[in-house]
Parts: structure tokens; sequence; C-alpha cells
């Protein structure tokens, strides 16, 4: 009833608003060889933290003042949270550095920006990062199958949702390949993240290309506010089987934290597609001195997924698609920071993630029978980035952020390319943002980013935005902006081919292969234009806040796939090609967020959204829910027991790689916990339901998602 209101009153208001129109020889997961090599890895990781722990205790380094800002961007937290029913959970506006890579208070940002921090985290009983992005206004989640995440925001997604910016403690995660986040072997533990700041509308001034339609920037704990020992486990039904176990170190001037950990699943209903992940991780962190720090932090993942597809075109027999996946990331941050408004940074990290997979399926040849073959879908990506940036106040009106970075993006793949050597994008581009309070209540935000690289050339992204304080805790905000979005490799280069075995040649006329991606190039960037108003309040008297955004976005030079290649004609064959639509694309809408108190012990997270798409395309059209709601509901019981809710609404849509929409769905997740105590030990005891309304489809037709039940454990010590 709440958010049918809140939809009611936000579709008057919408209608009311006038605003402007390398080789990849690599170890594969399954076989006990691989395993062994895992092995390897996490032992030769578990003794490179001990020896790092072994020297810092004999360098004898001071420790560096608390107001001196932590080495990975976002890492000074928000003050804690008070308990639940003697506080009002959100008494101070947290601090966000996502919008402009300045420190603001959430209702100075020149964007929007939603915080799912540690308490939302476990309040959703969520196994997987991407299950919280639900909780932002306007996103939602969909799986190919069981392992591939798709995360919506806006439409315009297809199976790799390229148009977001996702990082992690400053470590940019998206495909050079195809764009998106392969987000099943994401080498991140939930229980390791601090807070994910989401920015809601194009932030390619702060991010570059990618950052499109928004920026996801996942935060991860400092070791310093963690205890010695941890272990996460969840076990349950659909073949849910995961632990996680944490070692955290720490003495003067020096501090690491150790994770090992294995996920486990059967995927989506009626699907033989299942999934297991193990995942490595070391964050240290060592002061030089007073101002200076060296951060080290290196993440892995290594697995085997099967993929489950229905084979509609012949009959309804599932197919299943091995896949050995790995993902790799190191990153070494040096920091200098003389106080919380001067701070300098350089980063560099090597980021890199590849598969093995293959496919079986029909091959139909002019009207003879069916005929099976298998065909390998393999590629290896790395990613090699410099960066470094400078914050400061230049006075007590005036401050300013800007920096660098220079990136080289890899790609190889004969499957996608149809070439054995490294297909590159090279990336340079310059940043900053300004903040200029001329009096207490008003607050001008200025910007831009200028980016070139080598496939389409140079670009700019500026913005201009104002935050005005009306009455204390209650803000508004107006912003224009433009940003850019590169092709990537696939869209640009894409010459995929099936290589038909020599039996199978004298029937499919004259041809070895069959061309079924084939890209002509010359793409020029995507381009939108965004303009938006937010509303932002705090009313702590009434246990109560929230924020309102209106947005109005014009995209132009989409880059979408059709038709069939010219040379691939003169075969008769169909290929998909990659253009640019001359047509624009016009999307408008709102999003809703309140968070609210009503009584001791209680929090209420709560967003509705509606957007809407304009466009001469069908399936660009249908590509995002006309409404999304949620509501995460949390209550605290007396003897330290806990129950929490979620409520997710989405209506009817399309993804634009799926062959048909899927219907509108409700799901409803519960959560149980209790707390046990004894000593200075720690335990926390949940059970968690997911689906209880039954399965609802995703993605397409076929794809069930299904009830499942599972027991949270957490011990700590």
């Amino acid at each position: 009833m709440m958010l049918m209101t809140m939809d009611n009153s936000m579709n008057s208001a919408y209608n009311c608003a006038a605003f402007g129109r390398r080789d990849g020889a690599w170890p594969v997961a399954a076989d006990s060889g691989g395993a062994r090599a895992r092995w390897r890895c996490w032992s030769l990781a578990a003794l490179f933290a001990g020896q790092l722990a072994v020297l810092a205790e004999a360098a004898e380094v001071p420790a560096a003042s608390s107001d001196v800002g932590a080495g990975f961007a976002g890492d000074s937290a928000p003050a804690p949270t008070p308990a639940m029913g003697t506080e009002y959970f959100f008494e101070e506006l947290p601090v966000v550095l996502s919008a402009s890579r300045l420190k603001q208070s959430i209702n100075q940002a020149p964007a929007a920006v939603t915080v799912i921090d540690r308490d939302m985290i476990a309040a959703s009983g969520a196994r997987r990062i991407e299950e919280l992005l639900r909780l932002v206004p306007g996103f939602y989640v969909g799986y190919v199958n069981g392992n591939s995440a798709i995360v919506g925001y806006h439409g315009l997604s297809d199976a790799y949702a390229r148009r977001m910016q996702v990082l992690i403690d400053g470590v940019s995660i998206y495909s050079p390949l195809w764009g998106g986040i392969d987000w099943a072997e994401l080498p991140l533990a939930v229980q390791n993240v601090e807070r994910i700041e989401v920015v809601r509308g194009p932030n390619a001034v702060t991010y570059g290309a990618n950052a499109f339609l928004g920026v996801i920037n996942i935060i991860t704990r400092d070791p310093a506010t963690e205890p010695a020992y941890q272990l996460d486990a969840n076990l349950g039904g659909n073949g849910v089987r995961d632990v996680t176990v944490r070692l955290v170190r720490q003495g003067e001037g020096w501090r690491y934290r150790l994770t090992l950990g294995q996920r486990n699943d059967d995927g989506v209903a009626y699907l033989p597609d299942s999934a297991k992940i193990d995942i490595a991780s070391l964050r240290a962190h060592y002061h030089l001195n007073p101002s200076d720090e060296l951060a080290f932090q290196m993440r892995t993942s290594r697995g085997n997924e099967t993929q489950g597809f229905y084979n509609t075109a012949i009959d309804d027999s599932a197919v299943r698609r091995p896949r050995d996946v790995r993902q790799n990331t190191a990153q070494l941050r040096w920091t200098r920071a003389q106080s919380a408004d001067d701070e300098f940074w350089l980063q560099f990290y090597h980021y890199s993630h590849g598969a093995r997979e293959y496919a079986s399926f029909y091959v139909l040849l002019n009207g003879f029978p069916p005929i099976p073959y298998t065909a390998g879908f393999n590629y290896d990506v790395t990613r090699d980035d410099i960066e470094f940036q400078q914050s400061r106040k230049a006075n007590d009106a005036v401050r300013l952020v800007w920096g660098g970075q220079w990136r080289t993006d890899s790609v190889r793949s004969h499957s996608f390319f149809h070439r054995d050597d490294d297909l590159d994008n090279r990336l340079t581009r310059l940043f900053g943002n300004v903040e200029w309070r001329p009096t207490e209540q008003l607050t001008l935000h200025g910007g831009t980013m200028f980016e070139r690289n080598s496939m389409t050339g140079g670009s700019t992204s500026p913005r201009l935005a104002a935050t005005w304080q009306v009455l204390p805790g209650h803000n508004l905000r107006a912003a224009v902006s433009r940003s850019n979005r590169a092709p990537t490799l696939y869209e640009q280069s894409a010459n995929q081919t099936y290589d038909l075995p020599p039996a199978l040649v004298p029937f499919g006329r004259g041809m070895a292969g069959k061309i079924t991606v084939l890209s002509s190039g010359n793409l020029n960037d995507e381009e939108i234009r965004s303009r938006e108003i937010g509303y932002v309040a705090d009313v702590p008297q009434w246990r109560l806040g929230g924020d309102i955004r209106l947005f109005n976005d014009s995209i132009d030079r989409l880059i979408y796939s059709a038709g069939t290649h010219p040379v691939a004609a003169l075969f008769n064959r169909k290929a998909i090609d990659y253009f640019n639509s001359a047509q624009g694309v016009h999307q408008r809408g709102y999003e809703v967020s309140l968070r609210w108190q009503p009584w001791s012990g209680a929090q209420i997270n709560a967003t509705a959204a509606y957007t809407r798409i304009d466009s001469v395309m069908p399936d660009t059209m249908q590509s995002a829910p006309m409404h999304t709601r949620n509501v995460l509901f949390r209550q605290a019981l007396p003897h330290e027991t806990s129950f929490s809710a979620g409520f997710y609404k989405v209506a009817s849509m399309r993804w634009q790689s799926s062959p048909a929409g899927v219907p509108g769905y409700n799901t409803t997740d519960l959560r149980v916990a209790k707390q046990l105590r004894w000593g200075a030990q720690r335990a926390e005891l949940a059970l968690v339901t997911r689906n209880m309304l039954g399965a609802y489809r995703d993605y397409n037709l076929n794809n069930y998602e299904r009830r499942i039940s599972y027991v949270q454990l957490n011990l700590a010590y």
C-alpha cells in the first residue's frame, strides 16, 4: 500500500514536472591437476601473508594517525550505525565517494547515490553480489542460466549489460571483450564487502566511458575493523554449499586479511546448470610513515560451470555447456595523505579473466536430419592500468580532484575473432572535478573527463550540477551531463565462426565454415545527454529520510546488432553485424527511495521506480520493466534475534538477447537470525528462504527461479 501510494504521487509529480527533453594455457578446474594447482596457489598466498606479517612486525613502523585516509577508495567508512531501537538509523547521512571522487555527504553529492551498507547486506541473506543490487531503485537482476547473471538499469540490456561501470576498490572489472560482468566468478566473498555505492545515472565525468548509465562501486572491509578469525557457511537446498574462511592479522603500522572460500549451487530449476567456484584473496596495508601507506590486493577465482539451455529448435531437451572460468586481480597503491582534504595516490593494477567453454548443439543442413556438433567458445582477457589522483582543499569554499589514467586492454580468442594474436585497445584519460560553496546553502559542481581510445579516438564528458539546501535536512539537486561509451572489442571486431568438420562440408553449400557474427567495424561512440532533478530529505524527528530523482535522457548513435552482413550474404549465410542507430532513444522516469524507523527496533528501506523508453526499435522499448518496487524490512527481537523480509516486484520486460519477453513477477525472501556469544567468541545462525511465493520465470520463458532455503552460519573470534 505504501509503495502504491508512492507510485501514484510520483506519477502526478512526474506529469507536472517540466524539465528538458595470453595464450590461454591454464589449469582446468574440474580435474585433479587443477585442484592441486589451486591448493598450491592458496598455500603460496598463505605463505606470502605469513611472511608479510613477520616482516611488518620486524619493521616496527609507527601507525598512521586516525584522520589519514585509507589506502583504497572508500575505505574511510561512515561511523558505525547505532543498534536498532536506540537511535535513528541514519542519524547522520552517509559519506560517499563515487559521485565525484570527493568525500561528500550524500545530500551534497552532484548525483543520486544509493548506499547498501553492512546491515542491509546481512539482512538480505544474499550469497552473491548481484543479488544485493535488487535493493537499488530501478535495478533488476536476471539470469541467462543459473550462473550467468545480468544486472539491468534503464534497459538496453542484453546478456552482457555493457553500459555500467563496476569497480572493486578502484579496480574496473567490466570485460573489454563483452563490456559486461561475469558475476558468478567474482573472486569476492559477500562477507568482505563493507558497502556498495551505486551512482544512478551517467557518470563518465568521473569514471569514463563505461559509466554510461550508472556506476557500481564495491568497497571491501578494512582488515582493521574485523576479528582475527571468521568462518562463514551457507548450506541448504538446490545444492547450496558455500564456505569462507578469513584470517586477519595486524600490528603497529601493518594489517592484512587472507580469505579462502568456495561457492556451489545447482542454478535455476529444470536445467543442468551447476557451478563450483573457488576464491582466494589477500588485502594488506603497510604504513611507511604517518602520511604514507602502501596497500596491496590480490584476488583470484577458479571454477567450473555447467550452463544449461533449452534446445527448442529441435526438441525440449536441455543442452549442457561445460565452462571452466578464471579471474585474477593484482593491485598495488601508494597513498600520501597529509589530511582528509589533501591526498595523492598512485596505483597499478592487472586484471584478467578467461573461459574454456564447449557447446553441443545441432547443425541443420538443407533438409537433412539434424547433426550433433560441438563448438568451442574460448577467450583470454587482460587489462593493465596505471592511475593517479590528487585531491585537495584550495580554501574554505573550494575543493578539487584531478588525475590521469593509462590503460591497455587485450583479448585473445580464435572463437570470437578468427585470429590467433591479441586484439588491443589503448586508453588515455584526464579528469577533473571541482566543488565550490559560494554560500552555506549552495554548492556548485563542475567537471570533465577527456579520454582517447585507439578504436574511436577522443571524447569529452562534462557535467554541471548544483545542490541547494532549502531547509536544514532538505536539499535540491539539478544536474546536466554528457557521457560517451566506446564500442567493445567484440562489437567493433567480431568475426565469430563455427568451423564445420570435413564430413559436413559437402552439405554446407561449399563453405568450410558458417559465419554467425561478422562486424564491419567503423563504429562511433554512443552518446547520452542527461538532465535530472533530485530531492534529498533527512527528518530525524520523524525517523525518516529518502530521495527522489526525476531523469530525462537522450541517447544518440546507440550500438545495436541486426541484419545480414553483406559478405556473408554472398554465400547465403546469415550473419549479425553491429551498427550505430540513426534514430535516437529517449528515456525518462523517476526513482524514489525511503528509509524509515517506524518503531523501536524496526528499519524499512523501500524503493519504487518508473522507466519509459521511446524508440523505433520494439526490443529497445521493452528492455526495461516500466515499474520496479522493493521493500527490505528488518526487526530486532528479544534475546538477540532478528527478522528480515525482502519484497521485490518487477514488471514485464524483454531482455534484448532473449527470444521472448517474460511476465512480471513478485517474490519474497525471509531471514530469521539468532546471535550467540561466549567469551570473546560470537556466532550468528540464520535461516534464509528465497522466493517464498514460488517459482517465477526469469530472462526467458524456460528459466524458473525456484524456492530455496538454506542455513547461514557465521563464527568470529
